[in-house]
């Protein structure tokens, strides 16, 4: 049976000592695998110094190239703070200038709304002095027409006094026949058969003379009729203005009519009065006192 080989690995559990022979052997072959080691040791030292070297460049590039665009980032945040704060500055200028154009807007408003207040203030003076005006006008007018009234009060009662005067005077006027009158009995006459006709004047007659001459004269002018003049009389005092005494007045003569229609057509009323005394047949024109 043959020996184990020296350079086998111990069982489990052996302990290894110095005298053990394959530490010797191990240490023995110490100048084979030591340079071997080193040159491996060399080897990845190198290649982890190029290594390190490279990452450096490669971080000093990525940071050269970060530091220039955090530098380029700068710049333009840089430039965009200044823009920015340019933008500010005016924007503050602006809103000054604003501020300033809002106060000069707030004091002409200002200005303005006291105009407005002062206008409506005139206006409410205008309106109270027109309503007062209006009232005056109104109150003026009242009296005016109150004024109308009592001027056509008054100038009715004138009008009414003058013609009551004027009735007056007219009764009061002595009676007289105008030209005119005279040719309208005359010609009322005419067309009727003549007739002689009395006049007789009562004694208290202021105008009874005249009056019974014109009468006279107007009959005297028709064709066939024919007037006498008698003189004056007491009798029959109760009688006023013109009567045609007949003896009895529903038998008149027939030439009492046509004296009593040319009597009226000069605007005098002649009525015929029963007379007892008065002869059948004759007419009398009884002249007596107006009133």
């Amino acid at each position: 049976m043959t020996s184990p080989a020296r350079n086998t690995v111990a069982p489990i559990g052996k302990r290894f000592s110095l005298n053990d022979s394959g530490w010797l052997e191990l240490f023995s072959t110490w100048y084979i695998w030591l340079p071997l080691a080193a040159i491996v040791f060399g080897a990845l030292a190198l290649m982890a110094s190029n290594g390190m070297r490279t990452y450096s460049k490669r971080v000093g590039l990525i940071q050269t190239r970060e530091i220039a665009f955090a530098g380029r980032q700068a710049a333009i945040a840089e430039e965009g703070a200044a823009k920015a704060n340019a933008r500010a500055a005016q924007l503050e200028v602006e809103a000054k200038k604003s501020g300033e154009l809002i106060a000069d807007a707030n004091a002409r408003a200002s200005e303005a709304n006291a105009r407005a207040k002062e206008a409506e203030s005139q206006v409410a003076q205008a309106n109270a002095a027109s309503k007062n005006a209006v009232a005056k006008v109104a109150a003026a007018e009242a009296r005016i027409a109150e004024a109308n009234r009592e001027a056509a009060e008054a100038n009715r009662i004138a009008e009414n006094e003058r013609l009551e005067r004027i009735k007056l005077e007219e009764k009061m006027a002595p009676r007289r026949l105008s030209t005119s009158q005279k040719a309208t009995f005359a010609s009322a006459l005419r067309g009727y058969p003549g007739a002689t006709v009395k006049i007789v004047v009562f004694i208290a007659t202021s105008d009874g003379i005249p009056f019974s001459t014109d009468i006279m004269e107007a009959i005297n002018n028709a064709p066939g009729w024919k007037a006498e003049h008698t003189g004056q009389t007491t009798m029959a005092g109760q009688l006023r203005g013109i009567a045609l005494l007949v003896k009895d007045d529903s038998h008149p003569p027939p030439q009492a009519v046509p004296l009593q229609n040319a009597f009226r057509q000069i605007g005098i009323e002649a009525p015929g009065v029963n007379y007892p005394d008065q002869p059948e047949g004759v007419v009398t024109i009884f002249i007596a006192p107006k009133l």
